[in-house]
């Protein structure tokens, strides 16, 4: 906590003044304390400077302490957490909160225990959110690199198939090491992505996706003429833990960057396998429609009769992204980002318009011209239609 924080956080005051303790955390009633729910954004020491994700491996070399900052935060804000490490516990249960994390200690005497680590792992990480593996440089001197690195990789493995972000500490390894066990952990995942891509069902549902942009469960059984639900919910299962495609908190199902650029990929290996080009509308990403059109004429049509603003604002971004990825790329972009606009009809407000030209820059344009470029877009079109200005 900075010596600004202090003097502004009103639950730091309040457990000073009332309670006669150090910090929030020693109060017995900072899992309810209004004051400490208004105040930490601004002065408990549990902002993050990195989100972990779920069904990710992280290879981080930053400082051993602000890594279990972050761990802390997440911990603390609902994630079930395990900890490995060679340090003591309960010191790191005092210093960084985590009562509620259950550890593996590795003292002396079994440092070269890794079936035991192996076996926790796997009884515990089926109720874990996030899993934190600190002292891989020890485990390295006391057995050798080639058997800890097969143990993380093992271990990345189980975290993404039980959807659970696993975090390795690096900072005390030598620079070779961090690279080997960088290299070992993207491994781990292109293996897993493979595998989730190898069955056609779910290349069907992969390309599904990329047409439809974002559909529910009942859409997906329809379409696809499943007759077996656990038949769609496992194989649902195996792309979202490959991290191919996410879900939203509505149950939503829709495509990853990631998935995105497989759906890419699985169509130039077919080109090359077959020898000619794919037609557009066999392939696994968007497949354009004329009934698309005729939704989204009528969509635009709407708008200029209830908000002409925004009509013109679509027109412009449309028209200007032409000219940087041709009309049919285009028309696969607006249907990927539309979607649930045109197919509900409904009215895009002037933040949504914003949020929009943010995707459109950051997740297509950044493929085809510099990151610069790509900003200098957006900020042009913010600018011409004014909507820095909140309303």
């Amino acid at each position: 906590m900075n010596e600004r924080s202090k003097e502004d956080c009103a639950a730091l005051h309040c457990a000073l003044k009332k309670m006669e303790v150090e910090n929030c955390f020693e109060c017995q009633r900072v899992t309810y304390c209004e004051k400490r729910q208004r105040s930490i954004d601004e002065c408990l020491v549990f902002r993050p400077k990195r989100e972990f994700e779920q069904s990710k491996t992280y290879a981080l070399s930053d400082q051993w302490k602000k890594v279990m900052i972050t761990f802390a935060k997440h911990v603390f804000n609902g994630k079930n957490g395990l900890a490995f490490t060679h340090r003591d516990p309960l010191v790191l249960g005092r210093e960084f909160v985590l009562e509620d994390v259950e550890f593996y200690w590795f003292v002396p005497e079994n440092f070269d225990d890794l079936e035991g680590i192996r076996e926790v792992f796997t009884n515990k990480i089926k109720e874990k959110d996030i899993v934190l593996f600190d002292g891989v440089d020890v485990l390295i001197r006391e057995n050798n690199l080639k058997k800890i690195l097969s143990l993380i990789g093992w271990m990345s493995k189980k975290a993404l198939s039980h959807q659970a972000a696993l975090l390795i500490l690096t900072e005390d390894l030598e620079q070779r090491q961090k690279e080997v066990v960088n290299e070992v952990i993207a491994d781990s995942r292109v293996k897993e992505v493979l595998k989730s891509v190898s069955n056609p069902k779910r290349i069907e549902i992969l390309a599904y996706l990329m047409r439809r942009g974002k559909s529910v469960f009942t859409e997906i059984y329809k379409e696809l003429g499943y007759s077996v639900p656990p038949k769609l919910s496992f194989h649902l299962k195996i792309l979202k833990g490959s991290g191919i495609i996410e879900q939203d908190d509505k149950g939503v199902y829709y495509i990853s960057d990631l998935g995105r650029a497989v759906g890419d990929s699985i169509d130039k290996i077919e080109e090359v396998i077959m020898g000619e080009k794919i037609p557009e509308e066999k392939k696994v990403r968007i497949a354009h429609s004329e009934e698309w059109d005729r939704k989204y004429t009528w969509y635009i049509r709407r708008m200029r009769r209830i908000d002409p603003t925004i009509a013109d604002i679509l027109s412009d971004i449309e028209n200007s992204s032409q000219l940087i990825f041709g009309k049919r790329k285009t028309q696969e972009i607006f249907q990927t980002v539309l979607t649930d606009y045109v197919e509900t009809e409904k009215r895009m407000s002037l933040g949504e318009v914003r949020r929009i030209i943010s995707e459109i820059a950051f997740v297509f344009l950044v493929d085809s011209i510099p990151l610069v470029e790509a900003i200098e877009w957006a900020d042009e079109l913010f600018k011409r239609h004014d909507l820095r200005r909140k309303r």
